[in-house]
């Protein structure tokens, strides 16, 4: 048979995706609407011959916003994605902008924000200097994510996770033996006819096992992987240079400890059994590796509801934890209302004032996540970050938002507060009355059998959405014991189907942000207290006064004032042996009753 020779032409330059093709798409639309020149950070894609053409119709290329000399024309972010920052600074700027980001490139950004919310250890392969490298990596805060571009990378990322031993909880903080833990699971999984759970999520691991560690970022993890079988037996697959004699004797004949890179060859020798995984939390790589005979089970972790309603020396134990936090909130915002106009006080300077306060307590041990500490524009920006760059100085007439959370043996904090600096507008204590109302809604609710997470949402929203505004976070989020301050199932947001249940800590924080503006939360941490049979209440456990300063009493209704007047009078006497003269006088005057 006669071969045929094929030629095959390659052209140069080559085309490129429906990404790419977008983003061009959108470069001439601008032009079109609003004239040339239209400002392009970095090239909207690789390829000169459509740079040049975009070029001669009116856009000009730049590296950084800092270039455009004309700040009332738009600017286009290319396919490629942009750090969070550069959309902080043309907010900041007034800079009307276009994010052009591939909507592929966007999918890896939401992937790494939840990774990273989790508090996992991100390693991300790819060139330093390529923009969607940098645009990706600029989503999180850098402490999450680790660059590796070649093998010298890889051999020298590994030498830094740490070899800081695990170590037992002791049981006057847990409140719970982890072989009734255990029991629990275990009934769990005969109720459903299930052979093995296949758990991954550390902060369960952590928690059955009445262990921590310090694997991760501001919460006390211990990574690793279990095999759970129905009988209760347990395999632990992790850094067996962390376990120390101790754990072995504690946890006794219960619980086997394998290296965790043998992992994957245990998985495959199970056959012919029922497997929980929960693939909200799981690999996808370990659920290709079970065996096909096996059937796979996909419902959620049972530890995590176990997990999330807490004993009563937990509940016991937390409320010490807040006050910790009281003391330590409540003098750093006196010193701050005494001060920011004797002294420079920087965003930065703040946050560091109120860890030397945290810090001056023995028993706190690190925060619970990265403190937002947002002067005006900045506090509107929900996940802010303070940096060198875009630190604000705390002065003039705005609002100071600062939310941060503490890390005790006693439990996790998650605290926020919207502080008055100078004279306040009538139209910011307007939003700040109504976000507080919704925060009282939510304080005072009626809890039922029935009552789900998306029901308190509602009444949190309704006085702000009275006035066609509202926010675009949940309004709580579960929180952890001495674990991570996002907990799940529990939470309260417009999607959260699950009940609230007695024992359960959330945070109760709804807000209100103006872009270029000001940004206001009011957050505190509760937890549901059981009153009868069918009905549960919430009660605070957060012990930090709300700034009168910042609210118009005449948008209060009776039964509000009543709940600020006591919530206030509670702190006062919980809070004053721990004041001195002056932050005394202080503290009675902001825990005086409004009339």
């Amino acid at each position: 048979m006669e071969q045929k020779i094929v030629n095959v032409f390659l052209a140069s330059p080559r085309g490129f995706c429906a990404g790419v093709d977008r983003a061009v798409e959108i470069v001439k639309k601008t032009i079109n609407k609003f004239g040339s020149p239209v400002y392009v950070r970095h090239e909207i894609v690789h390829n000169k011959f459509v740079v040049e053409n975009l070029r001669s119709q009116g856009a000009i290329f730049i590296e950084e916003l800092s270039e455009i000399k004309n700040k009332s024309r738009p600017v286009i972010f290319s396919a490629h994605g942009v750090p969070k920052k550069v959309l902080d600074e043309a907010k900041l700027n007034n800079i009307i902008y276009i994010d052009a980001t591939c909507p592929l490139v966007t999918k890896v950004h939401r992937e790494a924000e939840a990774l990273a919310k989790e508090e996992f250890n991100i390693i991300f392969i790819g060139h330093r200097n390529h923009p969607e490298v940098i645009g990706t990596m600029g989503q999180i805060d850098e402490k999450f994510i680790s660059l590796i571009e070649n093998k010298i990378d890889v051999e020298n990322y590994f030498p830094k996770i740490n070899n800081n031993k695990f170590y037992i909880l002791e049981e006057k903080y847990h409140g719970e033996n982890y072989l009734n833990k255990i029991s629990k699971v275990c009934k769990f999984l005969k109720l459903k006819d299930i052979h093995y759970l296949l758990t991954t999520a550390t902060e369960n691991i952590s928690w059955l096992l009445n262990i921590r560690g310090s694997d991760a970022l501001y919460s006390p993890l211990t990574n690793g992987k279990i095999l759970f079988n129905k009988n209760g037996k347990i395999i632990f697959f992790t850094n067996i240079k962390k376990i120390t004699p101790q754990i072995k004797k504690a946890l006794g004949k219960k619980v086997i400890f394998i290296k965790e890179e043998l992992f994957v060859n245990y998985l495959r020798k199970i056959k012919n059994s029922k497997i929980l995984i929960d693939k909200k939390t799981c690999s996808f790589y370990y659920e290709k590796n079970i065996h096909s005979s096996n059937k796979l089970i996909d419902i959620e972790d049972p530890i995590y509801l176990l997990k999330a309603i807490k004993n009563k020396t937990e509940i016991s134990n937390a409320k010490i934890a807040h006050l910790f936090d009281g003391i330590a909130l409540t003098k750093f915002i006196f010193w701050l209302k005494n001060n920011y106009k004797k002294t420079k006080i920087t965003e930065i300077s703040a946050q560091n004032k109120l860890e030397n306060y945290k810090k001056q307590n023995k028993d706190f041990l690190y925060p619970s996540f990265s403190t937002i500490s947002g002067f005006a524009a900045n506090g509107a920006i929900v996940h802010y970050r303070s940096s060198h760059k875009t630190s604000k100085t705390i002065k003039g007439n705005n609002l100071y938002l600062l939310d941060s959370g503490s890390q005790y043996f006693y439990g996790t904090t998650d605290v926020t507060r919207t502080i008055a600096i100078g004279e306040i507008s009538n139209f910011k204590k307007k939003i700040y009355s109504n976000v507080l109302k919704g925060h009282i809604a939510v304080a005072l609710y009626k809890i039922n059998k029935s009552t789900l997470g998306k029901h308190i949402d509602r009444v949190a929203r309704a006085p702000l959405l009275k006035l066609s505004h509202n926010y675009s976070h949940g309004t709580g989020h579960g929180v952890g014991y001495f674990l991570n301050v996002h907990e799940g199932p529990q939470g309260l947001s417009p999607f959260n189907n699950h009940k609230i249940l007695p024992g359960m800590i959330l945070s109760n924080e709804p807000g209100f942000y103006k872009e270029n503006d000001f940004g206001i939360r009011i957050e505190n941490l509760i937890y549901c207290e059981k009153i009868n049979g069918n009905h549960s209440k919430f009660v605070n456990l957060t012990m930090v006064p709300i700034d009168k300063d910042c609210i118009n009493k005449k948008l209060l209704n009776k039964n509000e004032i009543n709940w600020i007047n006591n919530y206030h009078q509670k702190i006062f006497y919980i809070l004053k042996p721990f004041m001195n003269n002056t932050e005394l006088k202080l503290l009675t005057e902001a825990c005086s009753a409004i009339s």
